[in-house]
């Protein structure tokens, strides 16, 4: 093979590697951004089973041993001076938490579904 024949067969294999690679590259992104969306559902599942879990567990303790409001207000302080870099536990968020379950707790649907109902036009984001 001569030298020039190397050479064009060299630049037609580059190519045909680019080619591939730029579809192998264009799959990584694809599942890069659909791993990357899946996890971002699950954690809000898991964080609004944890709001739901709140709600609930507020309603309950109120009613069993008769605490009022201080017991949101001591429990946000509690919550926030133990995970300090963890926001969303303000005594306005427990309250809307506690509001949401008292609201979907009849309800037969996943408190996932009953969050996108309420979410628009209730809770808001207090650090």
């Amino acid at each position: 093979m001569t030298r020039k024949a190397v050479q064009k067969i060299s630049k037609q294999n580059i190519t045909v590697i680019d080619k591939s690679y730029i579809a192998f590259f264009k799959e990584a992104k694809k599942q890069v951004l659909a791993t990357r969306i899946q996890i971002a559902k699950t954690a809000c599942r898991e964080q609004i089973k944890l709001y739901w879990w709140f709600g609930h567990h507020i309603v309950e303790a109120q009613a069993k041993f008769g605490w009022g409001k201080a017991i949101v207000e001591r429990l946000a302080k509690d919550l926030s001076k133990t995970f300090n870099s963890t926001y969303g536990f303000s005594v306005q968020n427990l309250w809307y938490m506690r509001q949401f379950y008292l609201e979907y707790k009849d309800y037969p649907i996943s408190p996932t579904t009953c969050w996108r109902n309420w979410v628009g036009s209730k809770f808001s984001y207090h650090g």
